[in-house]
């Protein structure tokens, strides 16, 4: 019998071969199957365990306190994986997909975690000086935002106060500076830093689940700050929000890696409080297609197609629903999802996910705070798009054609341009006369592929369907369901974001 030891950057696998079962273990560099018969046990090494976030973390006297939270929480235990070892992927094999695509598999599912950290020197400035001043201040936020909860005293519990308040500081995706937005990135393919693709004076944000359950949180690049990433920051240059307050927010000011994951240290305590959840985010929150999933992030996916094939081959997008996706449901066998990074087209920070087939899926929506708000899509309207029915818990919504007028799509041919319509007065009367039809222009803060100035909103295939309203206590999910109903399975459901708005702004609505 053979004893295995898997150091790290090592993945394992079990496979039958002429029914005999085999472990796989591979790495980019190692591959080898042993027969399962012939071991006795696996253990990882040492050092696998010495470079995973935890333990990272553990060796930095400077967050001892948060540290003794995580541990107190076993939070900590939840932040020791790197792969999935229950998926088989595929290395070196092409799927044809449509108009000519190049398609490929994740060779493995990886997973990891990003931290944000506040040293004890700045929960001292806040009279934080030891694990019972930090629960204590955990209590007073969350008991706060969650009365029914306060008599829960086990920190393992994840209703607690400082098990949210732990939580809250999580993500479940590996997520180093440049990939909390998109600031920091550089599209290859058309050869421009992705910072340059957004209007000038609008910040760049991207909204993150934690893993405190039912809770977001706001990264932010702001127009005037380029380098800088901030957490929950609020006020001048943000898309749409009715309060005019600037929040500063905790800025990250610096960054310790780990196999699995980062920690980030911040400037100041982030919380999911009454100011994050009623100023900060009471905004028009734009998720994109890529934030929907951990995979595509975990998986280093994100405007990111280097998976390299046979003959130097690079594919075009990757065949996602080959795994499972956290956050979706698929319904019907012939549901193929892709996510591409795309190019020379009008897609909302340079990807896009497509489906095809008679299609019939679900996305678990983004966690929002309490109230109101008109739940919309970023799509492009083109004649090869189908005709589909939404769904929200079941409960219908609408059915939206994303074709264009070409294609028969007689609503979405009212719209017309800002730039033909010249004054505010009649851009507003166009606005309406979508609205009413159950569309929206295209965002006023990106401009994609467009040349001379051009943002999505002058874009005519730039479309943003209206799918419903609807009212959220903040402790429910909820989930949307995409089936087609259109006669041809080979057109192409397009999603580039979903977009939530509480309706108490839509009379300031760009």
């Amino acid at each position: 019998m053979k004893k295995i030891i898997l150091p790290i950057l090592l993945f394992c696998a079990t496979l039958s071969i002429n029914a005999q079962e085999y472990m796989r273990i591979n790495s980019h560099w190692y591959e080898n199957y042993i027969p399962v018969e012939d071991i006795d046990s696996i253990s990882y090494g040492e050092l696998s365990y010495q470079k995973m976030l935890p333990a990272i973390m553990a060796k930095d006297p400077s967050i001892s306190l948060f540290n003794q939270a995580l541990e107190l929480t076993h939070l900590s235990d939840s932040l020791l994986e790197e792969y999935d070892y229950s998926y088989q992927g595929e290395r070196g094999v092409l799927f044809p997909g449509f108009q000519s695509q190049r398609l490929c598999v994740l060779p493995e599912k990886r997973k990891g975690y990003t931290a944000f950290v506040e040293p004890d020197s700045v929960y001292a400035k806040h009279g934080i000086n030891n694990i019972e001043d930090l629960k204590a201040y955990a209590a007073r936020v969350y008991n706060e935002m969650y009365p029914e909860d306060a008599g829960i005293t086990d920190p393992t519990d994840r209703r607690n106060s400082l098990n949210r308040f732990v939580s809250y500081h999580i993500l479940p995706i590996k997520a180093g500076k440049d990939n909390l937005t998109l600031a920091g990135m550089y599209d290859r393919r058309n050869n421009i830093a992705m910072i340059e693709k957004f209007v000038p004076g609008y910040n760049i944000s991207d909204w993150h689940e934690t893993m405190m359950p039912h809770s977001l949180m706001k990264c932010t690049t702001p127009y005037n700050k380029r380098g800088a990433r901030f957490i929950n920051r609020c006020g001048t240059g943000d898309l749409l929000r009715s309060d005019t307050t600037n929040i500063e927010g905790a800025e990250i000011i610096n960054t310790n890696a780990a196999l699995n994951g980062y920690c980030h240290y911040i400037n100041d305590i982030i919380a999911y409080d009454k100011q994050t959840q009623t100023v900060v985010l009471d905004e028009q929150i734009i998720i994109d297609e890529a934030i929907l999933t951990p995979e595509i992030i975990n998986n280093n996916l994100r405007l990111n197609m280097n998976y390299s094939q046979p003959s130097g081959v690079y594919p075009n997008g990757i065949y996602l629903s080959y795994c499972t996706l956290k956050n979706f449901n698929i319904y019907s066998s012939s549901t193929q999802i892709y996510y591409l990074y795309s190019y020379g087209w009008a897609n909302f920070q340079s990807d896009e996910m497509l489906v095809l087939g008679n299609f019939d899926f679900s996305i678990k929506l983004p966690s929002v705070p309490a109230g109101t708000y008109e739940l919309n899509m970023g799509c492009s309207a083109y004649s090869y798009r189908p005709i589909f029915v939404c769904y929200l818990n079941e409960e219908f919504c609408d059915t939206i054609d994303a074709r264009d007028e070409s294609a028969g799509n007689k609503k979405w041919g009212f719209w017309r341009s800002d730039e033909e319509l010249r004054t505010p007065e009649k851009i507003a009367q166009n606005d309406s006369l979508l609205f009413v039809n159950g569309y929206r222009k295209g965002l006023p803060n990106y401009y994609g592929a467009f040349g001379g100035g051009n943002t999505m909103r002058n874009g005519y295939m730039c479309m943003r369907p209206i799918i419903t309203t609807f009212t959220t206590d903040g402790k429910s999910d909820y989930y949307l369901r995409f089936k087609s109903v259109d006669s041809n399975p080979r057109k192409e459901f397009h999603l580039d974001f979903l977009e939530l708005t509480p309706t108490h702004l839509l009379k300031e609505y760009k």
